[in-house]
This record gives structure tokens, C-alpha cells and sequence, in this order.
């Protein structure tokens, strides 16, 4: 057997890729891993190459470069190496207090360098897309057309991979920040279409408590600027990613919500166009279930 300690090596990564990460085990079964003896070679560059991910996941940036700084020269220039010095780039520019969209450009420079040096596979070009797009975002307004193409290509291209649905749904929340409302709800719903059933989702960008937590945020922005019809949208693509209980709740709540929006507007007009509103309120509030 040639893989000594293979066990902790595939316990890291079960939890590393669980629906919801278990960082701190994951990190725990990679240090078991490395403790091994005769872990050497490519066995022992990979655990390390992990645990910088680990690292870096964790948000422990200064041991991650650590890690990356140890390794033989010849292995940094790796295109999953630069995606990985991009990414901490990009986090200390969203940390910075100035100084920031230098730090974005040097990131979307690597990101461009991982891009020319993938294997086949493309593993480190679709992450790299999708970063650029993330730069993009970040750096402001004036890149906000070109941050939504380049998240736009990334999903189109990779829509089935955990960069495309992260993409997406990136895309997604830039569309409806800019008022592009029908637009973001049909990614939205593209990207719950591909997220799938939640006992198989596993994505490296987004743990399902996340991936649900912003979808809810989006229709709850919906609900809270009274754009009832497109919360409902939101709320047709919600299962499986939530349950049907949970989709009939807030297909309720949106409803009575939504009920209560036509009567406010109702008082203030004349009383033949009130009354066809208040019927409209009705029909609203039977399907809240009142």
C-alpha cells in the first residue's frame, strides 16, 4: 500500500467538500495525514496543497503563504498555485484601506497567468474566471459591465461546475442591485436549477447554508420594495433547495404581504378604482390562507 494514513487523507476531503464545510476537522485529519510516516513526494505536495486550501478557508492567510512559500520553486508557477496567491490578493484588497484596486489588478494578473498555465482538465481557469468576475465587482461601479459579462461567460461556460453556480448567483445579485429585477430572477432560477437536490450539493464557493441564506436575501429585498411578482418567481425555483413546507410559508407570507401592499394603495383613490383594488387584496389574502 502506498499511500500510508490514506484514510485521514480521504476523511479531509469528505468533510472538506460536505455541503457545509467542517473546516477545523478537515484541517485535523490533513495534520493526521502529514504525521504519517513515508508520506513523501507528490503524496505529501498534495496534503500540502490542501491544507493551504484548508488555510486559506479558514482565513489564516499567513500560514497559507507559508505553506505555498515552502514549496520547491518549480511547483509556484502551477496554475492552481497562482489562482490560490490571487485569492489571497483579492482578500487583502477587500481589506485594504487603500491601496485596494492595485491589489485587484495584481490578483486579475494571476488570474490571467493561471489561465495560460491550466492542465486539460481547465479546473484552474474555470476558478480564475470566476475571480476575475469577482475583482471586477469589487473594484466598483465603472467595472460593474464588466464584472456582470465576465460572470455571465463564466456560468454560460461552466454552468454545471461549483465556479458556474457561483458565478451565477454573483451575476444574479449584481442584476438586482442595479434594478435589472426580471433579469436577476431569471439566473436566480437558473442557478437553483442547477444547485439541485441539497443531499447531493457540494461546492467549494458556496456551503449550502450560504447558497440559501443569499437566495433568501434576494426575495426578501423583492418582498421589502414590493416587487410581489418577482418574490413569487423566486419562490416557484425555491424547492428542493428548501423545503415544501418552507416554500409554502413564505409563498404565504408573500401573499399576505402582498395583499396588504394593494389595500395601502387602495386608500388613496377614488372609490370605483379602490374597490376593483380591494378584490385584487382579497384574492391575495385566500392564498395567505385568510
Amino acid at each position: 500500500w502506498r499511500d500510508p494514513g490514506a484514510i485521514h487523507r480521504l476523511l479531509a476531503g469528505a468533510y472538506l467538500h460536505d455541503a457545509n464545510p467542517q473546516l477545523v476537522e478537515a484541517l485535523h485529519q490533513n495534520a493526521e495525514y502529514l504525521a504519517a510516516a513515508n508520506v513523501t513526494g507528490t503524496l505529501r505536495t498534495n496534503a500540502l496543497l490542501q491544507r493551504s486550501r484548508i488555510l486559506f478557508d479558514l482565513g489564516r492567510d499567513a500560514e497559507c503563504r507559508e505553506i505555498v512559500a515552502d514549496l520547491p520553486a518549480e511547483l509556484r508557477g502551477r496554475a492552481d498555485l497562482l489562482v490560490l496567491s490571487g485569492r489571497l490578493l483579492l482578500r487583502k484588497a477587500r481589506q485594504a484601506s487603500r491601496g485596494a484596486s492595485g491589489l485587484y489588478t495584481q490578483a486579475i494578473g494571476l488570474f490571467d497567468q493561471a489561465q495560460t498555465r491550466d492542465t486539460l482538465d481547465r479546473h484552474a481557469t474555470r476558478k480564475a474566471m470566476y475571480l476575475i468576475g469577482a475583482c471586477l465587482m469589487e473594484m466598483g461601479e465603472e467595472k460593474r459591465n464588466a464584472a456582470l459579462e465576465q460572470l455571465a461567460r463564466t456560468r454560460k461556460l461552466y454552468l454545471e461546475s461549483p465556479e458556474g453556480v457561483a458565478a451565477g448567483l454573483l451575476e444574479a445579485d449584481l442584476l438586482r442591485t442595479a434594478g435589472h429585477g426580471a433579469q436577476s430572477v431569471a439566473v436566480y432560477r437558473i442557478v437553483t436549477a442547477v444547485a439541485g437536490d441539497p443531499r447531493d450539493y457540494s461546492n467549494p464557493w458556496l456551503s449550502l447554508d450560504a447558497l440559501r441564506a443569499r437566495l433568501l436575501a434576494a426575495y426578501e429585498a423583492f418582498s421589502k420594495n414590493e416587487q410581489f411578482d418577482l418574490a413569487v418567481k423566486m419562490l416557484d425555483g425555491f424547492q428542493p433547495l428548501f423545503s415544501k413546507l418552507r416554500t409554502l410559508e413564505l409563498t404565504a407570507e408573500t401573499a399576505h404581504l402582498w395583499g396588504l401592499a394593494i389595500e395601502r394603495n387602495a386608500m388613496a383613490m377614488r372609490e370605483s378604482a379602490a374597490a376593483q383594488r380591494l378584490r385584487q387584496a382579497r384574492r391575495q389574502f385566500r392564498g395567505a390562507g385568510y
